[in-house]
């Protein structure tokens, strides 16, 4: 859905009368600033122009913007359409192209009308209930009137973790990289990937069993992604990269080349990893490193191509 800002809505006092701006700042989960609702739980309050005019053909009635307290007002959109979970992104058609675009999720729909608010006084209903809805500030930044909104639901993408270690598997460690991958993915995602890990364990570097589980959660799970950690160097128990091999049914060359290829501007051993990634069924296979700091970095590095490989494998084939 897209429609535009035509009014944002502020009020220094809880319980006052929101006053229409021509303009606002959002910061990231706190709020409108300036607005009494500021890092309130219920961030930044959104209606449509549309559902406000149909009350006052319906009642006979006049309204203006931020009279039903709602902090944006759009037009062009319906609320009622949109979900929890749902990112709103704000564009400023003179923004320049490299900087980030205001953006939100939608964290409620429906936003209550307290009682004895004045339009339920006067029309015998508000709109708000159902047509209104909270969203929590993502990405902060200037708003005003005529900004576009774009309201659109999230890429939901299942990934799988698993961790290769003989220490981690016996507890003689605990595992940083294998959580670091699950919390760098939710981190870069910025709402616009909804992560949900449908596998996670741990397994010694024994490479049947590797193969084994790797297999198992491609075929008997809906894994879009699986990510290994650990055991992708020159060590006698590193067999990662052969586990996958012997998993996976066709070969990605490209992904370990731009991954060593990346980290190499940063140091010199990239060069000895043996991580290799591949497919099997509709499933991805990315080896990282069992470092906690190098997987992070190349899940940075993967992060702008995901999106895009778990389209294909769907079978959304559309050029980008």
């Amino acid at each position: 859905m897209e429609g535009i800002i035509i009014s944002v809505n502020l009020c220094g006092k809880k319980g006052g009368k929101k006053k229409p701006q021509d303009h606002g700042f959002l910061v990231k989960n706190k709020g409108v600033k300036n607005d009494a609702h500021f890092s309130s739980k219920r961030q930044v309050s959104f209606l449509d122009w549309g559902a406000a005019r149909k009350l006052m053909k319906k009642s006979d009635i006049t309204v203006s913007p931020g009279d039903f307290a709602e902090n944006i007002t759009t037009e062009g959109i319906d609320w009622k359409k949109s979900a929890t979970g749902d990112i709103i992104r704000i564009i400023a058609s003179s923004k320049p192209r490299h900087l980030k675009h205001p953006t939100l999720k939608i964290t409620q729909i429906g936003k209550e009308c307290h009682s004895g608010c004045i339009i339920y006084k006067t029309a015998g209903e508000c709109v708000m209930p159902e047509e209104g809805v909270f969203a929590q500030v993502l990405v902060g930044g200037n708003i005003k009137n005529g900004d576009r909104v774009i309201v659109e639901s999230p890429q939901k993408i299942n990934i799988g973790i698993l961790t290769c270690s003989d220490k981690a598997s016996k507890k003689e460690r605990a595992d940083t990289s294998g959580p670091a991958i699950e919390s760098e993915m939710r981190k870069l995602s910025c709402g616009k990937i909804s992560v949900d890990v449908k596998k996670y364990a741990i397994l010694p570097d024994e490479k049947d069993a590797i193969s084994k589980t790797l297999k198992d959660w491609c075929d008997k799970s809906d894994i879009d992604i699986i990510f290994t950690t650990g055991g992708t160097g020159f060590g006698p128990r590193d067999w990662t990269p052969e586990a996958t091999r012997e998993a996976m049914e066709r070969l990605c060359p490209g992904i370990p080349e731009f991954i060593r290829w990346e980290s190499f501007k940063k140091t010199k051993f990239a060069a000895i990893s043996r991580a290799t990634a591949g497919i099997r069924k509709n499933t991805l296979l990315i080896n990282l490193p069992g470092s906690e700091k190098a997987a992070r970095e190349i899940i940075k590095i993967l992060f702008p191509i995901i999106p895009h490989s778990i389209d294909i494998l769907r079978g959304k084939t559309e050029h980008k």
